[in-house]
């Protein structure tokens, strides 16, 4: 279990800056977990070519967009954001799981769990648990705030 603490800019949901009530911006120093979850919700919306200094950094879940909520797909959602996780060493491959689950027709939830190092400097006292719903009848990635830790 690995130490996953870290100080960055702090996005919105939208991934915008987050600005303080004195129009200052916000970094993740108050609960360092929340560096995590913004790399990981990053990832996950990005397709390749999102990032000029790193064009391959993505999970490209736009590739399912038509495809239909089978197991195998979901299999196959499932190695494609491993991979990108672990890939981008943003994860340890040990630390990871990843789980995803038809919840309609065209949507499916990916539940992202991260085993982190509790510490004094993040709001987590055991696992990280992150979910997403994606469409994949228009590529939309939502983050649902029932995730423990962090944001």
């Amino acid at each position: 279990m690995k130490n996953y603490d870290g100080i960055d800019l702090l996005m919105t949901p939208d991934g915008d800056l987050d600005l303080g009530s004195n129009g200052d911006i916000n970094n993740t120093e108050k609960d360092q977990i929340a560096s995590l979850q913004q790399k990981i919700i990053s990832l996950l919306k990005s397709e390749t070519g999102d990032w000029i200094d790193h064009p391959t950094l993505a999970v490209n879940l736009n590739s399912f967009i038509g495809e239909p909520n089978t197991r195998e797909n979901a299999k196959r959602m499932e190695t494609q954001i491993k991979n990108a996780l672990i890939g981008t060493k943003i994860v340890e491959k040990q630390d990871l799981r990843v789980r995803v689950n038809a919840v309609g027709q065209t949507r499916v939830a990916i539940e992202i769990v991260v085993s982190a190092r509790p510490t004094a400097f993040n709001s987590i006292s055991r696992e990280l648990e992150m979910t997403f719903f994606f469409s994949s009848s228009d590529g939309r990635v939502n983050w649902s705030p029932r995730s423990f830790g962090g944001i």
